[in-house]
């Protein structure tokens, strides 16, 4: 089963979990098991998307990255095969961090396009609404993606900074505007992470978009189904 983080995926718990306030501190996993009668594992959604994009797309590289834009920012990260999940099974929340304007994830999510359509047009439009101006050439729908492609930027010059990965792959709903946000992306992760243009860091959407994470979860059931043995 796959949940937003934070969570406790040994004792199969969703913790304080921004977006699901409905089930803070839940033994999810317990709960399933018994109404279900079957066993029952959590992991969080963007580590189980970063798992299945390894699995599917990035065998061959060492240290793979995943990111989940959506409601929230979600990170993952595969090293040799295996998802690193940290000593206390939190690494990775990033998207919880301090920025300059708040929470990382709050410039970055899907609310920020709304806010600033609001700003804009004077009414919350949908992502893919500003994405449809975008592409007609609209200026405050181009400020607005550029924007938050600038501001995905700096959120991920940091991620290449501390990890150094070799591939970062993005999914998630906003990901689906992948090409209009992604020279700005690319071009402010360059002004401040060596590493993007020195080792040809892949920053790339993802192809399997959702279908990564249910990969991921039959990965993870496997392995843990493995060492019950």
């Amino acid at each position: 089963m796959a949940a937003p983080g934070p969570l406790d995926s040994k004792k199969g718990i969703i913790l304080n979990t921004p977006n699901l306030k409905i089930f803070q501190n839940y033994d999810i996993a317990s709960d399933f098991t018994k109404r279900l009668n079957i066993d029952t594992f959590i992991e969080n959604d963007a580590n189980l998307f970063s798992l299945g994009e390894w699995y599917s797309q990035y065998r061959k590289n060492n240290v793979v990255v995943g990111v989940t834009l959506g409601t929230g920012l979600g990170f993952g990260l595969v090293i040799n095969g295996q998802l690193f999940t940290g000593g206390n099974g939190l690494a990775m929340e990033y998207g919880l961090s301090p920025f300059e304007w708040g929470v990382c994830e709050k410039n970055v999510c899907i609310n920020y396009i709304r806010i600033q359509s609001k700003n804009a047009y004077g009414e919350e439009l949908s992502p893919i609404k500003v994405e449809e101006y975008f592409k007609k050439g609209d200026k405050k729908a181009i400020k607005i993606y550029e924007q938050y492609g600038a501001n995905l930027g700096l959120v991920l010059s940091h991620v290449v900074n501390m990890i150094d990965p070799q591939v970062i792959t993005i999914g998630g709903g906003l990901s689906k505007a992948f090409s209009i946000f992604e020279k700005k992306m690319k071009s402010e992760i360059a002004l401040h992470a060596p590493s993007f243009k020195l080792n040809n860091i892949i920053i790339s959407q993802s192809k399997l978009r959702e279908r990564s994470t249910m990969l991921g979860a039959s990965i993870m059931v496997k392995q843990a189904l493995n060492c019950k043995k």
